[in-house]
């Protein structure tokens, strides 16, 4: 969005699916809302990393034992560089001030949250504690799980050969 500007992303957009609107107001770099014209609903869209130093500040409330593991084998990166809360929280709060923006500006619509990565773990929290549907793709797992109640409303997808789900030892739903 931010590199690309609003036009190119909007027609990119369009390509998919008549009646989606980029909301540029409430868009930024750590959320994408787009409108859907067709009916009342609104999508956010959270992305996940963008290199190992946003890892470094934004994984340390998230990552398992197994995962550092991995990222130290693969990395070399030291176990203590990943502790840093604040910026995930940061992140979450981020989301969730957009979710207050949504209903300020279209009032009683259908939020769908989606993430990738990083941003699927905070899809996850914030889909849990606001109760709103979501589509994880490879999420970064640790702490947070989808329970089983909230199943219906939650979907994950996960390939097997990125570098989170080689940590993951349980199987992919």
């Amino acid at each position: 969005f931010e590199s690309q500007g609003y036009e190119a992303t909007q027609e990119y957009l369009s390509k998919f699916y008549d009646g989606l609107t980029l909301d540029k107001d409430l868009s930024s770099r750590e959320n994408l809302v787009v409108k859907n014209n067709n009916n009342n609903d609104v999508y956010v869209s959270v992305p996940g990393t963008t290199g190992l130093g946003d890892a470094v500040k934004t994984w340390g409330h998230i990552i398992s034992e197994d995962q550092q593991s991995i990222l130290n084998m693969t990395t070399g990166v030291g176990g203590k560089l990943f502790t840093d809360r604040q910026t995930y929280n940061k992140r979450v709060q981020t989301t969730e001030d957009t979710l207050d923006k949504i209903a300020e500006k279209y009032g009683d619509t259908d939020t769908l949250l989606m993430g990738h990565s990083l941003g699927g773990a905070i899809v996850r929290k914030v889909a849990l504690d606001n109760n709103l549907s979501s589509i994880i793709y490879n999420s970064a797992v640790g702490k947070h799980r989808i329970f089983k109640d909230n199943l219906k409303k939650n979907i994950e997808l996960r390939i097997k050969k990125d570098i989170v789900s080689m940590s993951y030892h349980a199987k992919p739903r």
